[in-house]
Parts: C-alpha cells; structure tokens; sequence
C-alpha cells in the first residue's frame, strides 16, 4: 500500500468531498475489496471495528420479500461477513465481537450457535479407600434414538469390578482379598424438563466372586435402580441416585448438593452407602463437579470412610462422563 502526503489544503477538501459523495468507490481504492454499499446513512456505517483494531465486520441485509408475493413472510434481518480466521462445521463456533442484527436490532457480541444434543453417554467411576480397597464401573446409557434430555426410554448396561489395590491395609482378615466382578443390564424411562429430571430402571444382574482359600462363587439376581437430578436455578444442584439387588441384597446410593462456581460447575457435600448382606460402609466428603475438558465432563470427590468390617478411613473417586 503506497501512501502520499497531501500539502495542498485545497486539494485535500476535494478528497474529502469525493470520499463522502463516493464512499464505495473510495474503500474499493483503498482496501482493494469491494466494499457493500448500503441505504442512505453515514457513509462509514457499513463496517463497524471489532475489539481488535485489525478486525473488521460488513454487515448487509438480506434481499426482502418480492412486492408482487404479499403472502410471503418478511425476511429476517440477519447477515454477517467476518474477516477473522477459519470457520468449522465440525461443533459450536463461538465468535468474540461478532456484531450481527436480527430485524434491525443488533444482538450480543457474543453469539453461539446452539449445541447438539446426545444420544449416547458413558460414564466412568474410579475410587480407592486408604484400606486397600477400590472399584472401577463403567456404563453405557442409550436414550434409545432420542435425545438424552429429552423425557423417554433409557437403556442401560454396567460393568464393575471390586478388588483390593492401591495403598492401605484392611483390618479384617475375612474378605479383604476378595476380587468381584459384576454386569447389569436394564430397562427404564426418564422424565426431563428444566429443572431436573428422575429416572427409574429395573433388570437383571449377575455377580461373579472370587475368595481366597475358598474359591468361586456367582449368582443371579433383579436389579433396580434410580436416578435424580434438580437445577432449580444457576447457583445449586442436587442429585440422588442409587441401585439395590437381590444378590446378597447388596445396596448402593449417593446423595449430592452443590453450588456454583461458574455455569455447570458446582462445588458442596456428598454422602454415599455402600452395603450387602455381609456389611455396611459410610462415606462422607465433598465433591466438584462439571469440569469439562476437550469435551470431557469430570468430577472429583474425597472425604472420610467408616466401614466396621474393614477399618475407617479415607476414599476418593474420579468420574469421567462423555457424551455423544
């Protein structure tokens, strides 16, 4: 771009005079690019800089409604040109500064396109005790080709696994190195709105064991389950859910309430009950909650363990939900 300097003031108000006659034309010299021209206004309206001052917006209209088609809806007012960067269809495209108008009135600076709602999640749970315990589950829910916040069937399948790792020694000798392995597999429906959503399932399960000195041993049994969530507005949540068999009438359930720290990420208190025919074990910490990363959601917990069979002490669990 080659640039002049103007000495001569007459000849600099005839410049001025042809930019604000022929604004077009002057930006076309200018930039190179054909500038959009618009209705009457100022002649500098058509482009409005973005927060960095290398960063441009054209805005224009779309073409209305032919006279000669009355019955045809008005168009919407809505068109942008950005001349920052590559787009992608790949997901949501969030744009910093972006001025766009809808019917004549412009919108937010910052504009995302809706997200896509999932079908499909997977959730994965991993937790240790300081007394040489752990367990790892994994499960897979379908909203059977709807959309997972949407009220419907539920479909899950789950796989566990209970086995003694990592640090710690248990103080009961009977059933500390035990390794169980269990699956489900069952059938519900969930009612979702706004505010929440409360699921129930019910199917079948089996649970294989494996003792020390003794052996192996596996069973059958019906499984139900329950699954509660309530968002009654941007700063809390509270969630409840839980399974019980018949096998060794073994139960499980977790009670959580947390605040926000941001939107989606909350931060309070957990209770959990772990328990069979055999023993009960109590957990009380705190958890995060809704960190999501790379398209990841994770949540961390910790606290304080009470279990008479094998000692108190203490736990933490890492869930990882991923949703497609």
């Amino acid at each position: 771009m080659m640039f002049a300097r103007i000495t001569s003031p007459a000849l600099g108000a005839a410049l001025l005079a042809a930019v604000a006659a022929h604004p077009a034309a002057a930006v076309e010299w200018y930039t190179g690019a054909k500038a959009i021209e618009q209705p009457k206004t100022d002649w500098f309206s058509w482009a409005k800089p973005l927060p960095s001052k290398d960063d441009w917006i054209i805005e224009t209209p779309r073409q209305q409604a032919a006279p000669t088609e009355p019955n045809k809806p008005k168009a919407e007012e809505f068109s942008a040109i950005s001349m920052r960067g590559p787009t992608t269809t790949s997901g949501p495209v969030k744009t910093p500064g972006l001025l766009v108008k809808r019917n004549g009135e412009e919108t937010s600076t910052d504009y995302s396109p809706p997200q896509q709602t999932t079908q499909y999640a997977v959730d994965i749970s991993v937790g240790f005790t300081g007394r040489n315990t752990s367990s790892t589950t994994v499960g897979f829910t379908s909203a059977g080709g709807q959309k997972l916040d949407q009220t419907g069937p539920r479909y899950h399948v789950e796989l566990q696994m209970d086995a003694p790792c990592c640090f710690g020694k248990s103080v009961s000798f009977t059933g500390a190195s035990n390794v169980s392995f269990g699956a489900s597999a069952m059938v519900g429906y969930e009612w979702s709105g706004e505010k929440g959503s409360v699921a129930g399932y019910v199917g079948a399960n089996f649970v294989n064991v494996t003792k020390q000195f003794v052996g192996t041993e596996s069973d059958f049994g019906l499984q139900t389950g329950v699954d509660m969530s309530a968002y009654p507005n941007e700063s809390f949540m509270a969630s409840l859910g839980g399974t019980f068999s018949t096998v060794n009438l073994s139960h499980y359930a977790r009670a959580k309430m947390g605040f926000a720290l941001r939107e989606g990420l909350y931060i309070g208190p957990e209770a959990v009950i772990i328990g069979d025919r055999h023993g009960r074990q109590m957990r009380y910490g705190g958890h995060i909650s809704g960190l999501k990363i790379s398209g990841l959601q994770f949540g961390l917990a910790g606290g304080y363990v009470v279990d008479r069979k094998r000692g108190n002490g203490v736990y933490t669990t890492l869930d990882m939900r991923a949703a497609f």
